[in-house]
């Protein structure tokens, strides 16, 4: 049964639930190892939360915020492992952005310090980069509403190069797939894709995994650190249609 937090959004439901296990795991595993865990929300929101929900249940906000406390206590106690966790969040709209503000002013744990950003991801990567340092773990939280100026190669390359960090990368198959065969949108599937995809002609599930690895193999190219970078996907299906929604690299 999908919890009434969700209703109309079950898509989100399942970005959360995958989101949640990944990120618990991650920062208890990393936290074996490192003083301060970085979480950097690039597109954070709120959004489609009505503005009755001041604790924003239901959002990657309040999931991440959580998820600090919890394996940050867990670390300490079972581990004896003090870590610092500190998280950074963007949003464009003024007006989310202003509910995601006074959100954080009201969780207010001196555990947990945290930043936020009011503008647009593509124009403040520089000082995303300025903010959390080039030392500490960072895991990137990359989930646009669109795809224009959020997973292009070369809109994520500074951030990419960063050494000792992951990323969780939604990747809009649904709005790509319709639109990588248009020609005025030839040069922004170029940044995407490293080339002009030519898939028109696969039945629609080859097309699908082709389209997928061609991106990852593109993102495999923005390194400069020495290491490989290595990438895996999960699946959202559309709630409504027997077609994939979105990719999560």
């Amino acid at each position: 049964m999908i919890p009434e937090l969700y209703k109309n959004r079950s898509h989100a439901l399942i970005k959360h639930e995958l989101l949640k296990g990944y990120l618990e795991k991650l920062f208890m595993i990393i936290g074996q190892h490192q003083k301060t865990i970085w979480y950097v929300d690039c597109f954070s929101g709120p959004w489609q939360i009505g503005e009755d929900d001041l604790e924003l249940k239901g959002t990657s906000i309040s999931i991440s915020i959580d998820i600090m406390k919890g394996c940050q206590k867990t670390l300490l106690e079972a581990h004896k492992k003090k870590v610092s966790f500190k998280a950074l969040y963007i949003e464009k709209n003024p007006d989310s952005y202003s509910r995601l503000e006074s959100y954080l002013d009201s969780v207010n744990d001196p555990d947990i310090e945290t930043f936020s950003l009011n503008g647009k991801f593509f124009d403040l990567r520089t000082k995303i980069l300025e903010i959390i340092g080039q030392n500490d773990f960072a895991f990137f939280f990359i989930d646009p509403t669109g795809w224009k100026d959020a997973v292009e190669i070369p809109t994520l390359k500074p951030l990419l190069q960063r050494s000792n960090c992951e990323f969780l990368i939604n990747f809009m198959y649904d709005f790509i797939n319709r639109t990588y065969p248009t020609d005025s949108f030839k040069e922004d599937m170029i940044a995407i894709f490293g080339s002009e995809p030519e898939a028109c002609d696969l039945p629609p599930k080859k097309r699908e995994l082709f389209l997928i690895n061609k991106y990852r193999s593109h993102l495999k190219t923005a390194n400069s650190f020495g290491k490989s970078i290595k990438t895996a996907y999960a699946t959202v299906l559309d709630p409504e249609k027997d077609r994939t929604k979105y990719h999560l690299v």
